[in-house]
C-alpha cells in the first residue's frame, strides 16, 4: 500500500493542473490588441478669473484650484489587483485551460442539431473538419474534467481499480484530443500553440496509470 499516498498525490496535481494553460486556439491572433497608452489625466488646478461688480467697480475674484475627480477614478480603476495578476500569470486570455476548452461545449446546447448538421456539411463539402474537431475535443474535455475528479476521489477512497480504468480512459481521450488538434484544426500552425500545461497534465496521467498499475499487480497483504 505505499504507491497509494504517492497515487493520491498525483490525482490531486492532475485535477490542479486542469487550470494550467493548455492551448492557444489562434496562436496568439486571438489577444486582445493593446490599445495605446493614454496619458492620465492632469487634475486641472487653473480656474478662470470671474470679475463681479460691487458699487459698479468690477473685483477679482481669488483662483482656486478645481479638481478634475473623474481623473481620480480612472487612475484609481486602473490598478490591478494582485491576486488577478496572479490568475493572469497562470492563466492569460489568450491561452485557454481545460476548463474553458471543456466550457465550448455549451454553444452546442444553444442552437438546434438541425443546425448543427447544416455546418458539417458545408464543411465537409469544403474539406474543412473545425466544426466537427471542435466537437469532438470540446466534448473530450469535458470528461476529462470529469474523471480527473473522479479519479481524485476515487484515490482518496483506495479504489485504485477504478483509478486504474479511468487513467486509461484521460490517456485515451488526451491522445484524442491532440489528434484534433494537430490534424484537423485549421488555427494549428506551430507547436508553440500547445502550452505546458498539455504536457504536464498527459505525464502525470501516465503516472497514474502506472503507479494504479503496479498497485493492483502487487499481491495484497
Amino acid at each position: 500500500m505505499k504507491s497509494i499516498p504517492a497515487l493520491r498525490l498525483l490525482s490531486l496535481l492532475g485535477f490542479l493542473l486542469l487550470v494550467a494553460p493548455f492551448y492557444d486556439q489562434c496562436n496568439g491572433h486571438g489577444m486582445k490588441k493593446s490599445e495605446p497608452a493614454t496619458e492620465s489625466p492632469i487634475p486641472d488646478t487653473t480656474a478662470v478669473e470671474t470679475p463681479l461688480v460691487k458699487n459698479n467697480a468690477p473685483v477679482l475674484v481669488a483662483k482656486e484650484p478645481i479638481i478634475n475627480k473623474d481623473s481620480i477614478a480612472v487612475i484609481k480603476k486602473n490598478e490591478i489587483p494582485f491576486y488577478v495578476k496572479a490568475y493572469e500569470f497562470i492563466d492569460d486570455d489568450n491561452n485557454e485551460n481545460a476548463f474553458e476548452l471543456a466550457n465550448m461545449s455549451r454553444v452546442y446546447f444553444e442552437g438546434s442539431f438541425a443546425e448543427f448538421k447544416e455546418e458539417l456539411i458545408k464543411d465537409f463539402k469544403k474539406h474543412k473538419y473545425d466544426g466537427l474537431s471542435l466537437f469532438i475535443r470540446s466534448f473530450s474535455f469535458v470528461f476529462i474534467v470529469l474523471m480527473s475528479f473522479s479519479i481524485l476521489i476515487l484515490s482518496l477512497l483506495k479504489k485504485v481499480k477504478w483509478v486504474y480504468k479511468l487513467s486509461i480512459a484521460n490517456l485515451s481521450l488526451i491522445v484524442i484530443t491532440l489528434i484534433c488538434i494537430l490534424f484537423f484544426d485549421s488555427l494549428f500552425e506551430t507547436y508553440k500553440q500547445i502550452k505546458l500545461g498539455y504536457y504536464a497534465f498527459t505525464l502525470v496521467q501516465i503516472g497514474i496509470y502506472y503507479t494504479s498499475k503496479l498497485q493492483n499487480a502487487s499481491p495484497k497483504s
